[in-house]
């Protein structure tokens, strides 16, 4: 880690239905506006899952609209590991 970075910790215990489908792409998850009244939007893709290791992967797109005209895009990937309590 760099000098001034973070670290987040999530808890994640996924109930294992959720990840039966895994795989789906473009999922609009998300969608209201920011601080300057531009609509935001957020897309997830569900790359992999691997069971044996416990772990899913996942693409977000932030897109940014003002007046119906796409104006910004933004990516973000991760590689999230699960536990459960057992």
């Amino acid at each position: 880690m760099h000098e001034g970075s973070r670290a987040v910790v999530t808890m994640f215990n996924p109930d294992a239905t959720i990840l039966d489908g895994w795989g789906r792409r473009d999922i609009l998850d998300f969608e209201g506006a920011d601080d300057k009244g531009r609509t935001v939007r957020r897309y997830l893709d569900q790359l992999w899952h691997d069971a044996q290791r416990q772990v899913i992967a996942a693409a977000t797109r932030y897109e940014v609209y003002e007046h119906g005209a796409l104006l910004e895009t933004h990516h973000d990937e991760l590689e999230l590991g699960y536990l459960y309590p057992e």
